[in-house]
């Protein structure tokens, strides 16, 4: 078996909790510790994002880029 080599620094880390509509809860985690960014915020900004980040995975299993 092969080890894995891990970095010894560290990465802080924010989870924001959102409710949904539908009952259910989601955590996100993101880089941006600062309190300038509010969770409701966070959680508006993630979601715009979500179909660049969907566009993103289309385009590399198209080009096959993780090959």
């Amino acid at each position: 078996s092969h080890g894995v080599s891990v970095p010894s620094s560290s990465v802080t880390i924010r989870l924001i909790r959102v409710e949904l509509d539908s009952g259910g809860v989601e955590v996100l985690a993101t880089s941006l510790i600062d309190s300038i960014y509010p969770a409701n915020i966070s959680s508006d900004l993630y979601h715009q994002r979500w179909g660049h980040e969907e566009g993103y995975k289309h385009l590399k299993i198209h080009a096959e880029l993780q090959n």
